[in-house]
This record gives C-alpha cells, structure tokens and sequence, in this order.
C-alpha cells in the first residue's frame, strides 16, 4: 500500500504579519509551528501503515520553515519527504494550495490514500482535503475518527459528524480528512529525531510539475483575495461573581434593570 500524508508549518500567531498589498500572511519572516491537526492525521496514516505495511511519503508546501514539520515525520517513520518550495507558489488561497498540492501528489505518485488534517490554524477553512481529493478524482470521507478496516481494494472508517456517527466503505484511491479529537499523535525518541535530520527531503518547485504555468498558483492562481486583516478590539469587561447563588441572582437582576432602563 502506497500512503501520502500533507503537512503544514503554519505562522506563529504571536508573530503573524501582513503584506499590506496582497493580504497574505508573510511566512517567511514569521515564527512557525508545526499544524495541530497534522499530528492525528500522521498517526493515522501510521496506524494505517502498521494494517496494511507499505510505504508513506509526507510532502509540504511553504518558505524553508515548512521542513520541521518534514523532519518530525521522518523521525516517526515516514519512508519519504517532499517539500514544495517555490516563491511563485506563495499567497496561494485554499483552491490554490489544493491545486498545488495534487500536482505534487501527481509528481511523486498517486497512492492509495492521502491523510489530510481537519483543517490549518492559520486559514481554518477546512476545504483543502476536499478539493484535493475532487482534482485527483478520488473519494473523500470527512471527520475520520477511526479506521475499522483496509485492504487494497477499499477502506471502512468511522466518520464523526457530531450529532451522528457514519460508517463508510469507500473504493481506494481516496483522500481522508482526520477528526481533530481521534488517533492520539505518538511522539518520536530524541535518537530518532537526530537521525531524521540526515535524512534527504526533495525540494519541488514549479518547474517539477505537469503544470509550470505561474499564473496557476500562488496569488496569481487564487480566486479569492483577504481584504483586510486585523486583531479585534476588547470593548467589554468581565466581572467574577463571587458571592453566594441568591446576592449573585439579585446583583443580575439590578444590571438587568439598569441596562432596561438604558435601552
């Protein structure tokens, strides 16, 4: 079996910019993570590994920064790295990344299943496992919470959809979108990730793909534009009632007259 796991370093929220032209996030300057989810869709993929055997290839798409989140994979097992770097392919929207993405996929070889985190806390739009499977022609299943059963014709997952569970049979290729609370990440030893660092991580840039037109990807290829970006103002004040349950139900009812009487 033939396993692609996407990963993302995403920019540290404490140190995000802005280019003032575009909108996009400035990633190469930023301090970077790596993304949350990612962590639940590497042990599945591992998980799905340990079922079946096989080989896994992680790739990525960012500034250098994004190799971290290649190199924690590498020490937790991954056969293969691919980091997809190339400044034309930044300030890329969700389709733009989606697109980029599959034509990687396409470069390295198409597997049987590609693991997708629920969504980036950087975007948070939870769209890219989607449109990646829909440009590769695969199925795709959301909100994976567990992975009942594999071989290489077809998968059985449980799908979490909140209010109701799902148990899906879907034929392979596919792609698989990991719930966020599912498959608790294990953890690399320290000897591993020294190791991991010798490892070789290919480098794929837009001259790699079937696609090299630049207007394809990046800010050029995006549909969609940030228009504006900004911290939200803090305008209320909250107060810990510490009182006992009938002096707090009484202070309530005094701010509930009060704010009557101003309306």
């Amino acid at each position: 079996m033939k396993y692609v796991i996407c990963l993302k370093q995403v920019p540290d929220t404490k140190e995000i910019q802005q280019d003032e032209e575009t909108g996009s996030l400035i990633r190469d300057s930023a301090g970077s993570i790596p993304n949350l989810d990612d962590h639940r869709a590497l042990e599945a993929c591992l998980q799905a590994r340990e079922k079946t055997k096989g080989n896994i290839k992680a790739i990525t798409m960012g500034p250098k920064q994004a190799r971290a989140s290649l190199r924690n994979a590498l020490s937790l097992g991954v056969d293969e790295a691919y980091h997809m770097m190339d400044n034309k392919f930044s300030g890329a929207d969700v389709l733009a990344t989606a697109y980029t993405l599959a034509l990687g996929i396409k470069k390295i070889g198409l597997p049987d299943i590609v693991f997708c985190g629920k969504q980036s806390i950087d975007g948070d739009t939870g769209q890219v496992a989607a449109e990646l499977a829909e440009i590769l022609g695969c199925s795709h299943v959301y909100y994976v919470s567990e992975i009942v059963d594999i071989n290489s014709d077809e998968i059985i997952v449980i799908s979490n959809m909140g209010s109701y569970i799902d148990k899906i049979k879907v034929k392979l290729p596919a792609v698989l979108s990991i719930d966020n609370e599912s498959f608790t990440p294990r953890v690399s030893s320290f000897r591993d990730k020294m190791m991991a660092q010798k490892k070789t991580i290919e480098i794929l840039t837009l001259d790699d793909l079937v696609d090299n037109d630049e207007n394809n990807f990046g800010y050029k290829g995006s549909p969609t534009r940030v228009k504006k970006m900004f911290a939200p103002k803090i305008t209320r004040n909250a107060k810990i009632l510490t009182n006992n349950t009938s002096q707090n139900v009484d202070f309530l009812l005094e701010k509930l007259v009060e704010w009557e009487e101003l309306l």
